[in-house]
């Protein structure tokens, strides 16, 4: 009997240490994300509703220098660059992928756009080519579908949170992109 609680105890310390492990990473990604707002009194024009597919937008990021903004809406990501600092309709261009996008996310600088997909294990990096328009660079299978990611305060690193409890962290190599 007593082997019995005991071993319910140590197994509760364990989970419960698991869970702080995970509370302690996702508190740090809270912390680093200070640069996230707005430019006060700027002019921001977003396209009409049927520049989307389905009429609505599921998710909106911007890079850390408010240059860049990337909007979801199904399976297409609409890029806005801003223009004399607005965010122009006539500047936006749409990226089509085969699946419905669950997020889409710029590092700080803008260099790389991360977006994964509601119904894959991928995880795709887009950045820009020589004329300016952001199309896939490389495409990485985590191995389980991905719940959520953010950019680390180094901006070359992924977190990745996966459906299998799993966090990876991806890693761009500046050598080879």
């Amino acid at each position: 009997m007593v082997e019995s609680i005991l071993r319910w105890q140590n197994l509760f310390t364990t989970m419960r240490s698991r869970q702080l492990i995970v509370f302690f990473v996702l508190l740090g990604f809270a912390l680093a994300a200070n640069d996230v707002g707005l430019t006060h009194l700027s002019y921001y024009s977003m396209g009409s509703s049927s520049d989307f597919i389905g009429g609505s937008v599921r998710y909106v990021n911007t890079d850390g220098t408010h240059t860049r903004l990337a909007t979801c809406d199904q399976k297409t990501v609409r890029i806005y660059l801003a223009t004399k600092g607005a965010y122009d309709n006539s500047s936006a261009y749409n990226i089509l992928f085969n699946e419905t996008i669950g997020q889409a996310s710029f590092n700080k600088d803008g260099s790389w756009l991360a977006v994964r997909g509601d119904s894959s294990t991928n995880v795709y990096f887009l950045k820009q080519n020589v004329g300016g328009i952001y199309d896939v660079d490389h495409t990485v299978d985590v191995g389980s579908h991905p719940n959520a990611f953010a950019w680390a305060q180094s901006q070359d690193t992924l977190a990745v949170g996966l459906a299998n409890s799993n966090l990876v962290w991806l890693e761009l190599n500046p050598t080879t992109s």
